[in-house]
């Protein structure tokens, strides 16, 4: 159930661990309040898992990241958000690199 949110690098965000439906009401909370300026690039390189909560909250941030005039660029995404995003149309919402 363990998620971190490194916005150290504000070009680059680094999401760690589980986004799921138990680890995305406590990473949301953190992330709204960096929105004033959103990050170019979302790394998911070190996410263990993704569910639809967390699906829902990448989506949210690049809603965000829009609304602040940034386009929010997804790197290293797992394969199943991939192929998820592929099948429903999400890849049009999501800057997914090599998607977008």
């Amino acid at each position: 159930m363990n998620v971190r949110l490194n916005t150290d690098n504000p070009d680059t965000w680094e999401v760690e661990g589980e986004l799921t439906f138990a680890s995305v009401p406590r990473i949301q909370t953190r992330s709204l309040e960096r929105f004033s300026s959103p990050p170019g690039v979302l790394d998911l390189a070190k996410v263990e898992r993704i569910d639809s909560a967390g699906i829902a909250v990448v989506i949210e941030w690049a809603r965000r990241a829009k609304l602040a005039g940034a386009a929010m660029r997804l790197i290293n995404v797992p394969a199943g958000m991939v192929l998820l995003s592929k099948t429903t149309g999400l890849t049009r919402i999501l800057n997914i690199d090599g998607f977008g």
